[in-house]
């Protein structure tokens, strides 16, 4: 690899990623543009801080609760599992945007660098985003940690060169899982399907490995939690099993003499070293094998004789929008992995107790102690949160790039676009009922009226959430995204309609309590709930109505 050039690539992609030149651009001629920026951050800081306080609280308890035992430092390693594993797993969409549908891909291929260089560069830049991933769930034990146990110069400059090198290992293998997938499936004409399903496959072995490895045996649960408590660093090699990395950065944070935790954090950046290494190797014989297969196009079928002899018949205007949005989120993998992700994970997530065991857990006796009412409100704002969750509608406009100068000239007013994007929404909503099947057939009694009601009433409680987030997104597109990763990750807009809709749903839920401990009939709170979502979604509608044509006409691109 040619250093100088790989440090020039390096440099192009952070200003790429975070806008850079912009934002000094901005701030030298006091545009607007910069403060509003800064009002944005400020806005998302304040809209997370109670969350991240609960962080904060969960840290200090558990240690003080540890304090004397010398198993404190599970923080550590619980905290460096949890931002490894959102490294890894956010990764995987980061990666494969950045490594393969980048809109400057083209160029950088034609100019004399080496595949290594490409990669390495890009991967950097990645690598920078995902400091940001880390820092709220690995910072926080470890300043908390040294506050309260332990401290001194070491302890300091040891936290930060591990911070330096925490995401490299987890990055390292969504990388060459992804170059390994873009490889083996860059033929065929499904091969956009194949690759979605691997990163599923990915996730599916990610999640599987996790819930083996940390559940305790059945019918000795007690006993081989006795065994954990009784050896000072039996804890933490139980729960460092998920990812034996975080054992190692324990050790060099947390470990009895110096010369340890100077051993293992040789140990944990050599191994970062090594794999960034590895994954250079393997740029230069996989990365140009995925990225030229992925730029292949397979030849399309011969219309059978006589088919243009044959009226065709054309679709509604909406009917036309809402299946043109489906087919771009089937189309690329990312915003597919993005938008119906969690529709995938749910029902993972909910598989994987059962097949791997629950620890002796019995889920039904928990869920016998809920109240009825209180589970079919729960289904209802899951189904909410479903639907809050996939970014479908609050990147809607964004996501069609440069490419809306065509919304903008096609003959359909603005509104039916609208309804067609609504439409697309409601008909991705409909995979959130198979998942409350699946729930009541694993866990929660409800019956099928129960069912209909929550399918009946989520949908209605979705309504407005669609609304404001293709509100939002129709107010502020983001249009100078230079990847499709960065049209969902980097939009704001995305993050402003969960925020809106969080709260939403928590004035609702709160609501619905409250109304429940006065003493009112499930059935007007049923009624209240859908009537009020409704009324709302409604209100949200005739306000896109009202604006969608001006904006239609006044975005420039």
């Amino acid at each position: 690899m040619r250093w100088k050039f790989f440090w020039y690539l390096v440099k192009i992609n952070l200003k790429i990623t975070f806008g850079l030149s912009a934002w000094i651009y901005f701030f030298r001629k006091k545009d607007r543009r910069f403060w509003s920026g800064l009002g944005i951050l400020s806005i998302v800081l304040i809209s997370i801080a109670p969350i991240f306080y609960l962080y904060l609280r969960l840290v200090q308890e558990t240690i003080q609760s540890l304090a004397g035992t010398g198993l404190e430092g599970v923080v550590i390693t619980s905290g460096a599992i949890l931002a490894s594993i959102l490294v890894l797993v956010l990764g995987i969409a980061y990666v494969i945007s950045a490594f393969y549908f980048a809109n400057d891909l083209d160029f950088l291929v034609s100019l004399p660098f080496k595949p290594a260089e490409i990669m390495g560069g890009k991967y950097v830049g990645v690598l920078v985003s995902e400091y940001l991933t880390i820092a709220p769930f690995f910072i926080p034990p470890v300043v908390i940690y040294g506050l309260n146990v332990s401290g001194g110069l070491f302890y300091w400059v040891f936290s930060l060169l591990i911070f330096l090198f925490l995401p490299v290992i987890p990055l390292v293998f969504a990388s060459l899982g992804v170059m390994v997938l873009m490889s083996l499936t860059n033929l065929g004409r499904r091969k956009d399907l194949l690759r979605f399903l691997g990163m599923i496959l990915i996730l599916v072995i990610v999640l599987g490995a996790n819930f083996y490895l940390t559940r305790l045996p059945e019918g000795q649960e007690m006993e081989f939690i006795m065994g954990i408590m009784e050896d000072p660093d039996g804890l933490i090699a139980f729960t460092g099993r998920v990812y034996p990395p975080s054992i190692w950065i324990t050790r060099a944070l947390a470990g009895q003499t110096l010369g340890m935790r100077f051993v293992n954090l040789l140990l944990f950046s050599g191994v970062s070293i090594l794999g960034f290494a590895v994954l250079m190797i393997g740029a230069d014989r996989l990365f140009f094998r995925g990225l030229i297969g992925g730029q292949e196009v397979s030849a399309g079928k011969k219309a059978r004789p006589g088919l243009l002899d044959k009226k065709m018949r054309a679709r509604h205007p909406i009917v036309s929008i809402a299946i043109r949005e489906i087919k771009i989120l089937i189309r690329v993998p990312i915003y597919l992995f993005n938008s119906i992700f969690i529709l995938v994970i749910a029902p993972i997530a909910l598989f994987f107790p059962l097949l791997m065991g629950t620890g002796g857990v019995n889920i039904d006796e928990y869920i016998g102690l809920v109240e009825p009412e209180l589970l079919v409100l729960g289904g209802i704002g899951f189904f909410g949160l479903m639907a809050l969750f996939g970014p479908a509608l609050s990147s809607s406009i964004s996501r069609e790039g440069k490419l809306f100068r065509i919304s903008q000239v096609i003959p359909v007013h603005p509104n039916k676009q609208i309804l067609g994007k609504m439409l697309s929404g409601f008909l991705i909503s409909i995979l959130v009922i198979p998942l409350i099947f699946l729930a009541a057939i694993l866990y929660i009694p409800w019956s099928l009226g129960e069912i209909i009601l929550i399918s009946f009433l989520g949908f209605l409680l979705s309504f407005p959430l669609m609304g404001f987030s293709l509100l939002v997104d129709l107010i502020r597109p983001y249009f100078t995204w230079q990847n499709p990763q960065q049209a969902i990750k980097q939009n704001m807009n995305v993050l402003f309609s969960m925020v809106g809709g969080f709260l939403f749903l928590a004035a609702l839920g709160w609501g619905g309590f409250k109304m429940l401990e006065i003493g009112f009939n499930p059935g007007w709170i049923y009624f209240l709930l859908g009537l009020f979502s409704l009324i709302i979604g409604i209100f949200i509608m005739i306000v896109l109505f009202r604006v969608a044509p001006d904006r239609y006409q006044k975005i420039s691109l």
